[in-house]
């Protein structure tokens, strides 16, 4: 089959505009790369200081994240703690007298100061308030409703302040976001550095970071730890981290204290009365031992005698006396003994005579009313009397 040279030139002439169309685009076309902020993997929603610990791994740290309040007692030697708002709980005396050890053997400890209490251990040790302190006998300042909505209206429009932060034997001068966090406001230890913040209207400066030197370590106190967690990527925040860190130790291990979960309740007995809860569970098991019934061979079953009647009467009559229903058991005897004298045809005045019988006893058992046991007893004598002689056989 031949095929026609004019069908030959138009294959050749469309492929060469193809080629010359591809050259044409790819010689005014630059092939650029954006990033877009895209939803967290499941990775950074499980831990929120993902971005930290692969930012400080870069630089060769050894980052480890713990949420056990346990591993607080194993920190590394010379190396850096970074310790989150939910601490206090954990923090006990012995646990906070370690820490401090640490620190002064050569430890960098950056806590988190906002989020806590002013009793926390942390701000307690080393005099650092939430609030500026109140001289004695000075009144509280009183609240201005309006310049306060004004202010708050502001803030919402403005830009937040940057604070430069100056960190001792790092090259150049950093800035960090004041984002309305509290104030911190030393006390009686002077600080080794610090970074200023905002100044309250009575002219009391409040500090954003606040840095003590304790032995050959330093322990660092930031207004709001989640700089270096959501906010990393804003303004130098991550850089002010890394020279907090460098400026300490070139490497070494890093440890993260976040999420401190509370034990519960057994876990907080067994670590603290161990001894009690095993006591108490040996104790449980003997308990059991003793009252849970073991199989064994089958005893006969003794047969029980059943009652009589009158052991039934008897039981009620004891009932009735430990109720104290005396009158019950009286009104019944005389009602059957006056049912046996009206078939005997004897009338009630007439029976002491006809049964030769005393007639205050008789009058006291079918009419009157008993005043104390022993009478009482005497009326239920008479009945019982009057009772047998009434169905005695009458002797012709």
């Amino acid at each position: 089959m031949s095929v026609s040279r004019p069908a030959i030139w138009s294959v050749v002439a469309a492929f060469a505009a193809i080629v010359l169309t591809v050259a044409w685009f790819l010689a005014t076309h630059d092939r650029e790369f954006y990033e877009a902020r895209s939803r967290p993997q499941p990775a950074a929603l499980r831990n929120p200081w993902l971005a930290t610990e692969m930012l400080l791994a870069r630089f060769g740290f050894g980052v480890t994240t713990s949420q056990e309040a346990a591993a607080l007692g194993e920190l590394p030697s010379r190396g850096t703690v970074i310790l989150s708002s939910e601490r206090q709980y954990h923090l006990t005396p012995s646990r906070m007298a370690a820490l401090l050890d640490w620190v002064e053997d050569g430890g960098l400890l950056i806590a988190d100061a906002s989020g806590v209490g002013p009793s926390d251990p942390l701000l307690e040790a080393f005099d650092v308030r939430l609030a500026p302190h109140r001289q004695e006998g000075a009144q509280p300042e009183a609240r201005d409703e309006e310049a306060e909505d004004g202010a708050k209206a502001k803030q919402t429009r403005r830009e937040p302040p940057r604070r430069v932060v100056k960190v001792p034997g790092y090259g150049r001068d950093l800035f960090l976001r004041s984002d309305r966090w509290p104030q911190l406001y030393p006390g009686s230890i002077a600080p080794a550095w610090r970074v200023s913040g905002e100044r309250d209207r009575r002219g009391n400066q409040g500090y954003e970071l606040i840095a003590f030197d304790r032995g050959a370590g330093r322990v660092v106190l930031v207004n709001g730890l989640g700089r270096f967690q959501y906010g990393l990527a804003r303004d130098d925040h991550a850089e002010i981290l890394l020279a907090l860190v460098a400026t300490h130790q070139r490497h070494g291990d890093v440890r993260i204290f976040t999420r401190l979960a509370v034990p519960s309740l057994f876990e907080w007995l067994w670590s603290n009365a161990g001894a009690l809860l095993a006591s108490a569970a040996l104790l449980f098991i003997l308990w059991l031992w003793r009252i849970v019934p073991r199989f064994g061979v089958l005893r006969p079953e003794t047969a029980q005698p059943r009652r009589s009647l009158i052991a039934h009467l008897r039981a009620i009559g004891r009932f009735l006396w430990r109720q104290r229903e005396h009158s019950i058991l009286l009104d019944a005897a005389r009602a059957n003994v006056n049912k046996q004298l009206a078939r005997r045809g004897i009338a009630a005045a007439d029976a002491a005579r006809s049964l030769r019988l005393r007639e205050a006893d008789v009058a006291l058992a079918l009419t009157g009313t008993p005043a104390t046991g022993d009478q009482y007893a005497a009326a239920m004598a008479t009945l019982f009397d009057l009772a047998h002689k009434i169905n005695e056989p009458v002797s012709r």
